[in-house]
Protein backbone atom coordinates (compact mmCIF):
# COMPACT_ATOMS: atom_id res chain seq x y z
CA UNK A 1 0.00 0.00 0.00
CA UNK A 2 1.16 3.50 -0.95
CA UNK A 3 0.25 4.85 2.77
CA UNK A 4 3.05 3.00 4.11
CA UNK A 5 5.87 4.39 2.45
CA UNK A 6 4.61 7.94 3.10
CA UNK A 7 6.35 9.47 5.83
CA UNK A 8 4.07 11.06 8.24
CA UNK A 9 5.52 14.28 7.94
CA UNK A 10 5.09 14.50 3.89
CA UNK A 11 1.66 13.45 4.36
CA UNK A 12 0.81 16.07 6.38
CA UNK A 13 2.79 18.64 4.14
CA UNK A 14 1.09 17.70 1.17
CA UNK A 15 -2.27 18.16 2.28
CA UNK A 16 -0.91 21.55 3.94
CA UNK A 17 0.05 22.40 0.66
CA UNK A 18 -3.26 21.37 -1.02
CA UNK A 19 -5.59 22.69 1.14
CA UNK A 20 -3.76 25.85 1.36
CA UNK A 21 -3.05 26.54 -2.50
CA UNK A 22 -7.21 26.06 -2.60
CA UNK A 23 -7.39 29.01 -0.15
CA UNK A 24 -5.16 30.85 -2.11
CA UNK A 25 -7.04 30.18 -5.04
CA UNK A 26 -10.45 31.11 -3.86
CA UNK A 27 -8.92 34.34 -2.12
CA UNK A 28 -7.62 35.73 -5.80
CA UNK A 29 -11.27 34.20 -7.72
CA UNK A 30 -10.23 31.24 -8.99
CA UNK A 31 -10.80 27.78 -8.26
CA UNK A 32 -13.83 25.97 -9.38
CA UNK A 33 -15.52 28.93 -10.93
CA UNK A 34 -12.65 29.10 -13.90
CA UNK A 35 -14.57 30.45 -16.87
CA UNK A 36 -13.69 31.02 -20.19
CA UNK A 37 -12.85 34.18 -22.02
CA UNK A 38 -15.57 36.13 -23.43
CA UNK A 39 -18.54 38.19 -21.83
CA UNK A 40 -21.30 35.22 -22.57
CA UNK A 41 -20.49 33.79 -19.22
CA UNK A 42 -20.55 30.34 -20.17
CA UNK A 43 -18.16 27.97 -18.57
CA UNK A 44 -15.80 25.78 -20.20
CA UNK A 45 -14.11 22.23 -19.84
CA UNK A 46 -10.90 21.81 -18.61
CA UNK A 47 -9.30 20.57 -22.03
CA UNK A 48 -10.55 23.91 -22.98
CA UNK A 49 -9.24 25.95 -20.87
CA UNK A 50 -5.92 24.46 -21.06
CA UNK A 51 -6.21 24.39 -24.59
CA UNK A 52 -6.79 28.36 -24.62
CA UNK A 53 -3.63 29.09 -21.52
CA UNK A 54 -0.92 27.38 -23.04
CA UNK A 55 -2.82 28.01 -26.88
CA UNK A 56 -2.15 24.57 -27.47
CA UNK A 57 -1.83 23.26 -30.95
CA UNK A 58 -3.06 19.43 -31.66
CA UNK A 59 -0.58 17.15 -31.14
CA UNK A 60 -0.05 18.91 -27.55
CA UNK A 61 -3.91 18.48 -26.92
CA UNK A 62 -3.47 14.92 -27.67
CA UNK A 63 -0.72 14.54 -25.35
CA UNK A 64 -2.83 16.36 -22.73
CA UNK A 65 -5.63 14.39 -22.84
CA UNK A 66 -4.14 11.12 -22.75
CA UNK A 67 -1.76 12.74 -19.90
CA UNK A 68 -5.24 13.13 -17.45
CA UNK A 69 -6.70 10.01 -19.30
CA UNK A 70 -4.17 7.82 -17.52
CA UNK A 71 -4.37 9.65 -14.72
CA UNK A 72 -7.98 9.59 -14.26
CA UNK A 73 -7.68 5.56 -14.41
CA UNK A 74 -4.61 5.64 -11.57
CA UNK A 75 -7.01 7.85 -9.47
CA UNK A 76 -10.21 5.55 -9.38
CA UNK A 77 -9.23 3.38 -6.58
CA UNK A 78 -7.86 6.54 -4.72
CA UNK A 79 -10.91 8.02 -5.35
CA UNK A 80 -13.25 5.11 -3.67
CA UNK A 81 -10.46 5.24 -0.49
CA UNK A 82 -11.01 8.56 -0.16
CA UNK A 83 -14.80 8.20 0.10
CA UNK A 84 -14.65 5.39 2.00
CA UNK A 85 -11.92 6.81 4.76
CA UNK A 86 -14.43 10.09 4.76
CA UNK A 87 -17.26 7.95 5.88
CA UNK A 88 -15.19 6.27 8.55
CA UNK A 89 -14.48 9.33 9.66
CA UNK A 90 -18.28 10.52 10.29
CA UNK A 91 -18.72 6.85 11.34
CA UNK A 92 -16.43 7.24 14.06
CA UNK A 93 -17.39 10.47 15.08
CA UNK A 94 -21.07 10.40 15.36
CA UNK A 95 -20.76 6.50 17.10
CA UNK A 96 -18.57 8.26 20.02
CA UNK A 97 -15.27 6.17 19.18
CA UNK A 98 -12.28 7.43 20.69
CA UNK A 99 -9.97 9.73 19.69
CA UNK A 100 -7.78 6.96 18.31
CA UNK A 101 -9.90 5.52 15.82
CA UNK A 102 -11.15 9.04 14.84
CA UNK A 103 -7.19 9.85 14.41
CA UNK A 104 -6.53 6.62 12.32
CA UNK A 105 -9.34 7.54 10.44
CA UNK A 106 -8.47 10.98 9.23
CA UNK A 107 -4.78 9.61 9.29
CA UNK A 108 -6.04 7.09 6.36
CA UNK A 109 -8.16 10.05 4.86
CA UNK A 110 -5.06 12.38 5.05
CA UNK A 111 -2.76 9.61 3.02
CA UNK A 112 -5.78 9.05 0.30
CA UNK A 113 -5.42 12.93 -0.14
CA UNK A 114 -2.14 12.81 -1.01
CA UNK A 115 -1.97 9.98 -2.97
CA UNK A 116 -4.67 11.97 -5.23
CA UNK A 117 -2.47 15.11 -5.31
CA UNK A 118 0.24 13.09 -6.69
CA UNK A 119 -1.52 11.35 -9.77
CA UNK A 120 -2.82 14.89 -10.62
CA UNK A 121 0.50 16.41 -9.99
CA UNK A 122 2.05 13.59 -11.60
CA UNK A 123 -0.12 13.85 -14.52
CA UNK A 124 0.30 17.35 -14.76
CA UNK A 125 3.97 17.18 -14.81
CA UNK A 126 3.25 14.34 -18.15
CA UNK A 127 1.28 16.60 -19.80
CA UNK A 128 3.68 19.58 -19.69
CA UNK A 129 6.35 17.48 -20.94
CA UNK A 130 4.66 18.55 -24.37
CA UNK A 131 5.15 22.72 -23.89
CA UNK A 132 7.79 24.55 -25.88
CA UNK A 133 9.67 26.81 -23.76
CA UNK A 134 7.64 30.17 -24.28
CA UNK A 135 4.53 28.42 -23.25
CA UNK A 136 6.23 27.23 -19.98
CA UNK A 137 7.46 31.31 -19.41
CA UNK A 138 3.47 32.09 -19.15
CA UNK A 139 2.77 32.24 -15.46
CA UNK A 140 -0.79 33.27 -15.74
CA UNK A 141 -1.53 29.74 -17.82
CA UNK A 142 0.68 28.03 -15.34
CA UNK A 143 -1.32 29.10 -12.70
CA UNK A 144 -4.54 28.81 -14.39
CA UNK A 145 -4.09 25.65 -14.58
CA UNK A 146 -2.81 24.45 -11.61
CA UNK A 147 -5.95 25.52 -10.01
CA UNK A 148 -7.87 23.10 -12.66
CA UNK A 149 -6.14 20.08 -11.68
CA UNK A 150 -7.14 19.92 -8.09
CA UNK A 151 -10.00 17.66 -7.31
CA UNK A 152 -9.83 16.96 -11.29
CA UNK A 153 -10.22 13.00 -10.80
CA UNK A 154 -13.13 13.38 -7.98
CA UNK A 155 -15.62 13.21 -11.72
CA UNK A 156 -14.77 12.88 -15.15
CA UNK A 157 -11.64 15.28 -15.59
CA UNK A 158 -13.07 16.96 -18.95
CA UNK A 159 -15.87 18.28 -17.68
CA UNK A 160 -16.71 21.75 -16.53
CA UNK A 161 -14.90 22.61 -13.00
CA UNK A 162 -17.28 22.35 -10.61
CA UNK A 163 -15.56 23.05 -7.46
CA UNK A 164 -15.45 19.81 -6.00
CA UNK A 165 -12.43 19.05 -4.14
CA UNK A 166 -10.88 16.82 -1.25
Amino acid sequence: MIAARIPKAILVACVVAAVAGTAISAQRGGGGNVQAGGSSGAKAARMELMVKAFTLDDEQTKQFRAAFDEGQKNAAPIKLALTAAHTAIGTAIQSAKGQPEIDKAVLEYATQSAAMTSVEVKSLAAAMKSLRAEQLANPRAIDSVLTLVHGMFLGKWDTVPDGKTY
